[in-house]
């Protein structure tokens, strides 16, 4: 690996450790039932560190193109960031939150009619 590749990777992790850091001492709780705008964005803040950093990883192991291929999760989070904090933003992020019970409840579908044997694992700490 190039020494100016492997100072980029340092300082974009170097950065996800802050955002995270910043994140953690603000010790952010989303508001209650029926606003779901706290949590969304939290959940898309997180997601984009932790796909960062599988982004720098695969960088690193020279995965160059299954990285490119992952960044546009990263242009997709960003989207959502931007649309809904556009305009109506508890509005839209209720919707965001009722798209993503229905992409759950799809893949629920197709995991029961191909895997049945597969019983999924629930985790409360997943749930927006």
């Amino acid at each position: 690996m190039a020494a100016s590749l492997k100072t980029d990777l340092e300082s974009v992790r170097g950065l996800l450790a802050s955002a995270t850091t910043y994140l953690n001492d603000l010790e952010l709780y989303p508001r209650g039932r029926g606003i779901f705008l706290d949590a969304v964005v939290l959940a898309i803040l997180s997601k984009s560190i932790r796909v960062g950093g599988a982004i720098c990883l695969l960088v690193e192991q020279d995965f160059h193109s299954e990285a490119f291929a992952l960044s546009r999760t990263m242009l997709e989070l960003a989207l959502y960031a931007r649309y809904i904090s556009n305009a109506d933003s508890f509005n839209r992020s209720e919707m965001f939150v009722k798209f993503v019970a229905k992409d759950r409840e799809g893949w629920s579908k197709v995991l029961s009619k191909y895997y049945p044997a597969v019983v999924p694992i629930l985790r409360p700490k997943h749930a927006l």
